[in-house]
């Protein structure tokens, strides 16, 4: 059974001497060395510590006295030092300046994050442009070494055309001045006329085509030696009248035709020399000479352009 007077006091409970109140104080706060070592944490904040265990006591105290129905017991808290100067506890609060602890700080910052990404974009940035950079440098040297390679071709193509210019050039000036060597030792065969029948042409007066040019002049006008030679051959010709034919050194015979009268009538002549005169023997219609030439003494050719190559204008 109970006792009559009642169920005890909370007092009761806690007969002995009476608890001292807890005064936290650096020996008390003293980590113990070895075993206990509190580990190093940088996560809690500066003074949290010391602020948590204070709270603790007090309300440990304080409720302990509110559960027995006494008046809260007085807690006195002495005047704590900055929590980095606490022993054991200032290890945890350890200021963020240390070197392996700053970049933490810094990547834990509000801003951190955007910095990051701005840092991240920037760097991007900066590579797009490099390489943009080097795709317009590597586009710009293609543009100009191929430039370079066409104005090659180019100065090669305007050598070359300026080069075949000048060969004909030169070589239409050489044979400018061949044909007035040429034109010193070659004439006309006569210096008055009218050229009539030409060479190749047909007609009536001849069994086959005309094989010689003709020059009409009055009878009785001069005819020369085109060109230094040997008269080979002159006399009554039947068709062709009285002929002389003058063989040049060369091989190539010169005949002419219906003359008048022979003058020299063998051996060696110059250039210019009256070897007979304009006459109208032989089949003819008017006086005339008729001229044909003969490389080799075979076949004949146009005499005008014969008369042409040796620099003689007809």
């Amino acid at each position: 059974m109970e006792p009559e007077d009642g169920p005890q006091s909370g007092a009761a409970l806690y007969e002995g001497p009476q608890a001292e109140p807890w005064n936290p104080t650096e020996e008390s706060t003293a980590p113990v060395r070895g075993r206990h070592r509190v580990a190093k944490q940088r996560s809690m904040g500066r003074g949290s510590a010391v602020f948590g265990v204070a709270a603790v006591a007090v309300l440990g105290v304080g409720g302990v006295a509110t559960a027995e129905g006494k008046n809260p017991l007085p807690v006195s808290l002495p005047h704590l030092p900055d929590a980095s100067q606490l022993p054991g506890i200032g290890a945890l609060v350890d200021d963020d300046s240390a070197p392996e602890a700053k970049p933490v700080a810094e990547a834990l910052r509000p801003d951190a994050g955007e910095a990051l990404r701005n840092r991240i974009l920037d760097q991007a940035q900066q590579q797009r442009n490099a390489a943009d950079r080097a795709a317009r440098n590597a586009a710009q040297q293609e543009a100009t070494a191929k430039a370079a390679k066409s104005a090659a071709a180019e100065r090669v193509r305007a050598e070359a055309a300026a080069k075949k210019k000048a060969a004909a050039e030169a070589a239409k000036k050489l044979e400018a001045e061949r044909l007035a060597e040429l034109a010193k030792s070659f004439v006309k065969p006569v210096s008055s006329y009218t050229l009539t029948a030409g060479f190749g042409e047909s007609s009536s007066l001849w069994a086959n085509t005309h094989t010689g040019q003709d020059f009409a002049a009055p009878t009785g006008t001069p005819v020369k030696a085109i060109h230094s030679g040997t008269i080979t051959e002159a006399g009554w010709a039947g068709s062709y009248g009285y002929r002389i034919i003058l063989t040049l050194d060369d091989g190539t015979e010169l005949w002419y035709c219906h003359l008048s009268s022979m003058i020299v009538t063998s051996g060696k002549v110059n250039t210019g020399d009256t070897i007979g005169r304009v006459g109208a023997t032989g089949n003819v219609t008017g006086p005339h000479l008729h001229l044909e030439v003969r490389p080799g003494g075979g076949d004949p050719i146009g005499p005008m352009g014969w008369l042409r190559s040796k620099g003689i204008s007809v």
